[in-house]
């Protein structure tokens, strides 16, 4: 399979934030300058869908990048061909992280 076959696309980019307080600063100027929808949750603010503020710090040094596929399993088995490590106790059904940071972020896939 390729790449365009898995349909690979940016999901969310998740930040790390101090606490729940930064969370929803952050959260909550990003939905101001942009005119993005306010979506608190439990672990987690978002931005509309673009951008998930962590109310305690996460995966990655710096956050997370989620990057969507339509095809979970067959975006695992193209990443492993590349000789790209999956952090298997990571994984659901919907989602696996890899097991490198790339540029201080973690990386998970998404199933759409």
């Amino acid at each position: 399979m390729t790449e365009k076959e898995i349909g690979f696309s940016l999901a969310h980019v998740g930040i790390n934030c101090a606490d729940e307080e930064e969370a929803r600063q952050t959260a909550q100027t990003l939905c101001a300058l942009f005119g993005l929808e306010y979506r608190p949750g439990v672990k987690s603010v978002f931005a509309g869908s673009a951008v998930e503020c962590m109310k305690p710090p996460c995966r990655g040094r710096n956050g997370h990048i989620a990057i969507a596929t339509g095809d979970l399993e067959g975006a695992s088995a193209l990443l492993r061909r590349r000789g790209v490590a999956l952090d298997e106790t990571t994984r659901t059904p919907k989602a696996v992280y890899l097991r490198d940071e790339v540029g201080g972020f973690a990386i998970h896939l998404v199933q759409k």
